[in-house]
């Protein structure tokens, strides 16, 4: 399994992740779903990869709504890789887009979702999200976490699912098992630390409440590669 300390943290350096560590998996024509709308993948990919971006926002190639644009204007296979990061999480139609990566690619899926469950310690040693509970940023996010809890006023994006580490692993799983794709790997972001006493703590917990308490707790994002599962050719 691979293992990364937190090595991101906005939109433009975790699509530098990608390009960077997930390479082996980036094919000649790649589609970006929520890409955030600047092209940032695009800038860290060979000229000559035929790249396209839809986002709900922003200049992307297509401005979808993911919630209500399906499905998505492609054919089946016609890309060799789509992505999706930290998006499903935002849509009522999670399952839906989960679906129509897996139909659009002709061999790889990405993904990454966040974990949730990870801003536990802040809410039981009481520290605000960015250890900031202005009244400004609370009228965006909850105190405690950015995209749940109670803002003062009417936040412009939420997450509509609270995942844990365990119901990502699981959900993928489990589909593998319908036969749809082959899971090529799975891993967190966050599971070892760079700084010796943090990963210190990190291997106590996971001793004293075992590995799984160890991801759901230390892991903010885990990250997918999905293999598809091509059908077999018809005899003529």
């Amino acid at each position: 399994m691979r293992t990364y300390d937190i090595c991101y943290s906005d939109r433009e350096s975790r699509n530098q992740f990608i390009a960077d560590e997930l390479h082996a998996y980036l094919g000649h024509s790649i589609l970006n779903v929520g890409g955030g709308g600047e092209n940032f993948l695009k800038s860290f990919l060979p000229k000559e990869t035929q790249y396209v971006e839809i986002d709900i926002a922003g200049s992307p190639d297509y401005l979808i709504n993911l919630e209500t644009d399906l499905p998505l204007p492609f054919k089946d296979n016609s890309f060799e890789t789509t992505i999706a990061t930290d998006v499903l999480e935002h849509i009522e139609t999670f399952h839906e887009v989960f679906e129509e990566l897996i139909r659009i690619t002709n061999r790889y899926v990405i993904i990454s979702l966040p974990n949730s469950f990870v801003d536990t310690f802040a809410i039981l040693k009481n520290r605000p999200y960015k250890n900031d509970n202005s009244e400004l940023r609370r009228q965006s996010y909850g105190k405690y976490m950015k995209y749940y809890g109670l803002p003062y006023s009417r936040p412009p994006d939420r997450h509509k699912h609270f995942l844990t580490y365990t119901d990502i692993v699981e959900f993928i799983q489990y589909h593998e098992k319908q036969g749809l794709y082959k899971i090529k790997e799975i891993f967190p972001i966050g599971y070892k630390r760079k700084n010796p006493l943090k990963n210190f703590a990190l291997s106590f917990l996971g001793l004293t409440l075992g590995k799984e308490a160890r991801m759901n707790l230390s892991c903010p994002t885990c990250w997918a590669i999905l293999e598809k599962k091509q059908e077999p050719a018809m005899k003529e």
